[in-house]
């Protein structure tokens, strides 16, 4: 990515545009079991693809993107991909936040100023722009603030006349100090100050949260002059594997509809809405469509089947008389009579005949998953499984509101699954109605055969 020309405009010259650090390491352990945030796709591009799309039409200058050493290169293919010229430096280990833009202001040069966002905070792109263009007013750095109607446990700004002077990390409720919540597109002019006060706070081991870069901000808020850039716009931060409908929702509500002219639709398929049919998908007899729904290269929506505000990836086969109702599918997934409701399929998963997903709770209250050991309240009424990669679901088990099905696990047929299924596992009934799991030592198979066995005529009629 070209840096862009300094040009003079009334004597003066222009602001030189900020580096950019695209922050995308971590571990991604709340995101378990789904693989990783920032290559995640909606709509046949990674969150990557599309922040550096934006990134690159709001005029930065040069692009570095922070990786870990997990996702290192699926990152250097989603930049590949996007045909951006970027820098990829990768964050030794998951020390948070901090340590990430660290590692991007070490890989910068030296004092330039940067804008640091992050790839798993998905908005509106003209954000990007309006950040800059505040930026290059001349304020030390500007923050894009959110204004919040409910407590959410994020980074609240103490605001004074039209500038920040500070910053408070998950304050609790009642404690906030404003309604103002930091969201991460931060402009930054004295980089070479925030490096040294990012260091200084991992050096210091009174320091035991993971909110160093939230006090090295802290402590600028109150040398330089910080100025907030509110935002109003749709705000879709990806923390949590249930985020990926909210993001899903997104990307789909923003697609105009298009059917590719080398997709196969037949005649007596319906279509209905903003619905976007990609190369080589095939439509068969029967099938329904309603969007908002992506459906990705090469995907199969089998006989009588029915796929309703929905995501289907690349090489999926949604097959004979399955539903998929707002509901995210993955690449190379075979589905056969199934229903999967506002759930979440990771790639290579199979649903054998019969299988299914339950989303509602009998009395219908908000749907709490286990994350990291502690439930976690959805906020969602509705709710079905949560599907790691590679993940075998045998033919008429089910899958209770909220579950999580590990990678590569296996659950064997008439299960009905109450508990979260580890990665690797093998889970089947034990007789006393509950499950026995046990590691899943079975030969796992590569997906190839997915997307392959159901094969449309030569024209779809």
């Amino acid at each position: 990515m070209a840096k862009a020309q300094k040009t003079k405009r009334n004597g003066k010259k222009k602001a030189e545009p900020p580096t950019c650090i695209l922050l995308c390491g971590g571990a991604s352990s709340r995101f378990a079991p789904l693989t990783d945030k920032p290559t995640f796709k909606f709509c046949g591009k990674t969150l990557v693809e599309w922040q550096l799309d934006a990134i690159a039409k709001a005029g930065v200058g040069d692009t570095i993107v922070v990786a870990s050493p997990a996702n290192e290169q699926r990152i250097r293919d989603a930049v590949q991909r996007a045909g951006v010229n970027a820098k990829i430096t990768v964050q030794k280990e998951p020390k948070g936040q901090g340590d990430a833009v660290l590692a991007g202001l070490q890989a910068a040069k030296f004092n330039s100023p940067v804008y640091i966002t992050s790839a798993h905070e998905v908005v509106e792109p003209e954000l990007h722009g309006m950040v800059l263009a505040e930026f290059q007013k001349g304020a030390d750095g500007v923050i894009a603030a959110y204004r919040v109607k409910e407590y959410l446990p994020g980074g609240y700004l103490k605001l004074k006349n039209g500038k920040i002077e500070g910053i408070k990390e998950k304050p609790g409720k009642g404690a906030e100090p404003s309604d103002v919540v930091n969201m991460v597109f931060h402009s930054i002019k004295p980089s070479s100050k925030l490096s040294y006060l990012l260091k200084r706070h991992y050096s210091n081991r009174r320091v035991t949260t993971d909110d160093h870069y939230e006090l090295a901000l802290d402590d600028m808020f109150k040398e330089y002059e910080f100025k907030p850039a509110k935002y109003t716009g749709e705000w879709k931060p990806l923390k949590y594997p249930w985020h990926v409908l909210d993001v899903m929702q997104f990307f789909l509500s923003r697609q105009k509809p298009r059917i590719s002219p080398k997709a196969q639709v037949s005649s007596k398929a319906v279509v209905e809405g903003a619905v976007v049919i990609e190369d080589g998908a095939r439509v068969l007899e029967n099938a329904v469509i309603r969007g908002p729904t992506y459906v990705g290269k090469n995907a199969v929506i089998g006989n009588g089947s029915l796929v309703l505000n929905s995501h289907v990836g690349e090489g999926s086969v949604v097959g004979f008389a399955s539903e998929v109702t707002r509901s995210y599918i993955g690449d190379k997934c075979w589905l056969h009579n199934n229903y999967v409701g506002d759930s979440i399929v990771e790639d290579n998963v199979m649903l054998t005949y019969g299988a299914g997903t339950t989303n509602l709770r009998f009395d219908e209250a908000q749907i709490n998953v286990n994350v990291k050991g502690e439930a976690v309240n959805t906020g969602r009424i509705k709710l079905g499984a949560i599907i790691g990669s590679g993940a075998r679901i045998g033919s008429r088990a089910t899958l209770g509101p909220g579950v999580k099905v590990g990678r590569n696990s296996w659950v064997a047929p008439h299960a009905f699954v109450n508990q979260d299924i580890p990665d690797n596992s093998y889970a089947e009934p034990n007789g006393a109605g509950s499950l026995s799991v046990k590691q899943n030592t079975s030969r796992q198979g590569t997906g190839r055969a997915l997307g392959l066995g159901m094969r449309a005529p030569e024209k779809v009629k």
